[in-house]
């Protein structure tokens, strides 16, 4: 294997596995509010509106689906809701370096090995395990907010059969 600051910080592939998988959910993510953004407002505002950043895009769709109570609608304003508060770990993993530091382990103890650390924040940090569990939330996320989406689009009569 070649020397690489990768292979020094993340011998076993570990960070790499667990942000990959965070990333390719959250791609799902961007490309349903996308569609979301197409099919839920009455006029044709998605070509401006998929130019937005994640978390005002789904502030958008929030307000857009403000004033729908169908329950299918509901679940997919709460799950807008968790995605967004997930957007900025996403925002941590993508703007920040994995380093080799010691850090506190989430159990009271230091220890030294690669965490992911704020560059503007102080003291923000993001273990392996925590990278680990993201990745698995974010993958549920992306997979439960496509569900959520199809059903409010039925429920609203935007679509009629899947």
């Amino acid at each position: 294997m070649k020397k690489s600051l990768t292979s020094l910080v993340d011998p076993d592939r570990e960070w790499a596995n667990a942000i990959g998988t965070a990333f390719v959910a959250f791609g799902s993510i961007e490309d349903t509010t996308v569609l979301c953004l197409r099919e839920l407002p009455s006029e044709p505002i998605w070509r401006f509106a998929r130019k937005l950043k994640l978390t005002p895009r789904i502030n958008l769709l929030l307000e857009l689906l403000e004033p729908h109570k169908q329950p299918e609608c509901l679940k997919l304003v709460e799950a807008l809701k968790q995605i967004r508060e997930l957007a900025q770990t996403r925002n941590l993993l993508a703007h920040n370096p994995l380093i080799l530091q010691t850090h506190d382990d989430g159990y009271g103890n230091r220890v030294f090995g690669a965490a992911l650390t704020a560059i503007r924040k102080e003291g923000e940090i993001v273990t392996l395990s925590e990278a680990k569990e993201f990745a698995i939330t974010c993958d549920r996320m992306a997979f439960e907010l496509v569900g959520a989406s199809i059903n409010a689009f039925k429920a609203l009569g935007l679509i009629t059969y899947v």
